[in-house]
Order: structure tokens, then sequence, then C-alpha cells
């Protein structure tokens, strides 16, 4: 019988600094699933910040998965933010900007085989910034 999708996204700001964290035992890839919203942030930081400004990325996948993080509902390449397999980390030395305008991250899966006895474990952390438009 296999696993029904299990993860975990926590959030902590503080000031203009945000991290995301999110964690999961998968047995089947995951379709487009929202990690956050714009409206999620809104709630988070007053004033409300108009974008985020990524400064770093680190993930640990099991082997042959993949995540991919997308801006909206539907993965394409005018939406695709950041690919990952295996085990990485990046730390991007101007930023990476969310669109203008953006109302949510999802994220989804590759590579997960529906097995019972091998589910995909998989954990990462974002790093952003909260911007107002042009101070990113």
């Amino acid at each position: 019988m296999p696993l029904s999708p299990s993860f975990v996204v926590a959030w902590k700001c503080a000031g203009k600094n945000l991290k995301i964290t999110f964690k999961g035992c998968l047995s089947d890839d995951l379709p487009a699933t929202k990690l956050f919203s714009k409206a999620d942030l809104d709630r988070l930081s007053t004033p409300s910040p108009g974008g985020l400004r990524f400064d770093s990325a680190l993930w640990v996948l099991q082997e042959k998965m993949g995540i991919l993080l997308f801006w909206g509902e539907e993965c394409r390449s005018d939406t695709l933010f950041l690919p990952c397999e295996s085990r990485n980390s990046m730390r991007f030395d101007d930023g990476l900007m969310s669109p203008n305008p953006w109302k949510d991250l999802h994220f989804s899966t590759f590579g997960v085989v529906d097995s019972p006895r091998l589910p995909k474990h998989f954990w990462m952390q974002l790093d952003a910034d909260l911007c107002q438009r042009g101070d990113g």
C-alpha cells in the first residue's frame, strides 16, 4: 500500500528576513502544490512586501528525486524558478527576484518511485528578503 504524500512547510519571518523550510516523505510524484502565497506574507509583514529576493537555497533530496519550484500553478519555462536534484546548495550573489506581479510559489516533484518500501525523503530551505518593488 503506497504512502500518502506527507510534507511540512514552515516559515520564519524576522524583520525583512524570511526562511522557508519544507520537508517530507513521498511514495509518488506530487503535482503542483502551494508552498506559500503573497497573501500569506501580507499577514506576516507590515507594510505588505511588494516582492521577494531569494538569496540562497539548500536542499537534500533522496537519489533520483527532483523538485521544481515555480511561480503560479503551472510549471512552464516562463514560471520555473528553480529546478533541484540530489544534494546541493546555491547562493545568489544578486538575489533572484519574484516576478511582478506574483501570487504564489508552488513546487512539484519528479523521479519519485511508487513503492511502499522505498519512499523518497526530501528537505529544502530557502532564504529570502521581503522587499518593496525597487529596493531588491
